[in-house]
């Protein structure tokens, strides 16, 4: 089969592709050096590696590409992607946006000193670092995230940003290693010790579940302390923590986190879901959320275990007293119990009037008869009734009708 032109569409400027093999004789006809913007999906096996650096080759004005590989039956070795990736992005001078999967030395090396560079997102697998001054380095970069291989990796990587870039967006994720509680909280020292006061949006994962760590998981979880770092992190609008086991936090760090994030709109304090393996119990009552009533009027979502301690039931203020944030509309609450959902719903209403959803990891399963943890699934019926209760309080109260001591005791029994 012939063509009429070297290039098919000499005048497209960006291009969006899921490479087949029977694409592979004909890639070069869709590129044009006129492309400035290239988001293409490629198998990992080793024959397809050379496109990576074809790419770079017919495109020089190439100002922002999205490689990304797909799962396949037979994938090429870290170190080959990763040479590809090199050969490609050592030819791009112009590149705004790269998104390139993993990457060796030399890719780092000239990534560091492009100055237009605004957003970058890699896998690391190696020391890439050498000793090198943070002053000029990764000057101009806006949105960061890395995938790192263990947690010794960040912290090699992560000094060289420059204290100078304009940095807003940062996140970090193991994807092969869990990170011990020592390694985290190294970690969230990292964090603030190299990034500028000018991050809004944060999203840190320390690693996976895996049935060997869980074995010994209390050296893995998070504490107050592990996330105290943080909070030096002032101008925080999104933040997002994931680990893998337990997440131990308590009413005192709640004040703290509150205080320290003014600004939050997102807070996600998560630990995924795994059948059979329930979370420790969480320190953290539902009457410690005041806090954010208080101090954060634009939270909007929030993410964190609970305690089963319902709110003691005490006569309600007057409305003009009682603290009520009126944005949050999202609760999530991972797989934390409650004996009594009337309590809690009681409480939230008062506060937080405008909550919508109240979701807990369980909620999506529906597992029948086999059901190895029924209380995780009768606990997310309880929180389902909170939900359904919350704006039926709301409007008790808005009749001019006090929700008192004594509705609570029945509604609780």
């Amino acid at each position: 089969m012939s063509f009429p032109r070297e290039h098919l569409f000499p005048n497209v400027r960006g291009l969006g592709f899921m490479f087949h093999e029977l694409c592979l004789p004909h890639t070069s006809l869709f590129l044009s050096p006129k492309i400035t913007r290239i988001n293409v999906e490629l198998d990992p096996a080793p024959a397809y590696l050379p496109l990576v650096p074809l790419f770079g080759a017919k495109c020089p004005s190439l100002t922002s590409i999205c490689l990304r590989y797909r799962g396949g039956r037979v994938e090429a070795p870290y170190h080959l992607r990763a040479r590809a990736a090199s050969t490609l992005i050592q030819s791009l001078d112009k590149i705004r946006h790269l998104t390139a999967g993993p990457i060796d030395v030399a890719a780092c090396g000239h990534l560091m000193s492009l100055p237009e560079l605004k957003s970058l997102a890699v896998h690391v697998h190696e020391i890439l670092m050498p000793e090198v001054s943070s002053e000029s380095t990764f000057r101009y970069l806006e949105s960061l995230e890395i995938c790192v291989a263990r947690p010794a990796l960040a912290f090699n990587f992560l000094p060289a940003l420059s204290k100078a870039c304009p940095l807003n967006n940062l996140q970090i994720g193991l994807e092969e290693a869990t990170a011990l509680e020592s390694e985290a909280r190294q970690l969230c020292t990292v964090i603030v010790d190299c990034s500028p006061t000018s991050v809004e949006s944060l999203s840190v994962d320390f690693g996976q579940y895996s049935d060997a760590a869980a074995v010994s998981s209390d050296l893995y979880t998070v504490v107050p302390a592990t996330l105290r770092p943080l909070l030096a992190l002032t101008e925080l609008v999104t933040i997002n923590v994931t680990v893998p086991f337990g997440l131990c936090l308590d009413d005192a760090f709640v004040s703290e986190m509150a205080a320290a994030w003014p600004l939050v709109q997102h807070l996600t304090l998560r630990r995924p879901y795994v059948l059979g393996e329930p979370s420790p119990p969480s320190l953290v009552t539902v009457s410690s959320l005041t806090v954010f009533a208080l101090r954060c009027p634009d939270l909007r979502s929030l993410a964190i275990p609970l305690s089963d301690t319902p709110p003691e039931p005490v006569e309600e203020p007057p409305q003009s007293l009682r603290p009520k944030q009126t944005v949050l509309t999202l609760l999530e609450v991972m797989d934390s119990h409650i004996q009594k959902p009337f309590p809690v719903a009681a409480y939230l209403s008062s506060v937080f009037p405008n909550i919508r959803f109240v979701a807990t990891t369980r909620q999506a399963m529906d597992l029948g008869d086999n059901d190895p943890a029924p209380q995780d699934a009768e606990a997310s019926k309880r929180w389902k009734q909170v939900q359904e209760l919350i704006p039926l309080l709301v409007g008790i109260r808005e009749s001019g009708i006090t929700v008192g001591c004594w509705v609570w005791k029945v509604w609780s029994r």
